[in-house]
């Protein structure tokens, strides 16, 4: 009995990969726009709830601490570029590309 209720219940690969891909589309359309603290927040919840890594290009995007969009002072040291945010006052630091 327990095993016809497992194999009800299971999710195939391909689904979860479709999932991931369309729940990664609309997090990519959210920030061609200027996205609120609110939306960020949202976006980054529903990539969790799938176990999805954004991409480097939008984690870069919003301050990690607060999840506002990163603007703030902006400073280049030896190995990396350190971004104070407007909003929260921490500090994001981004390594260079060798």
């Amino acid at each position: 009995m327990e095993t016809s209720i497992l194999i009800s219940h299971t999710v195939s690969i391909y689904d979860m990969a479709k999932e991931k891909d369309k729940i990664l589309r609309e997090i990519a359309e959210l920030f061609e726009n200027n996205p609120s603290k609110e939306q960020i927040k949202n976006a980054r919840k529903k990539a969790m709830r799938v176990n999805l890594k954004l991409p480097i290009e939008i984690r870069r995007k919003f301050c990690h601490h607060c999840n506002s969009l990163l603007k703030g002072r902006i400073r280049l040291r030896k190995s990396k570029k350190v971004i104070q945010c407007s909003e929260c006052g921490k500090y994001t630091r981004i390594p260079f590309r060798s």
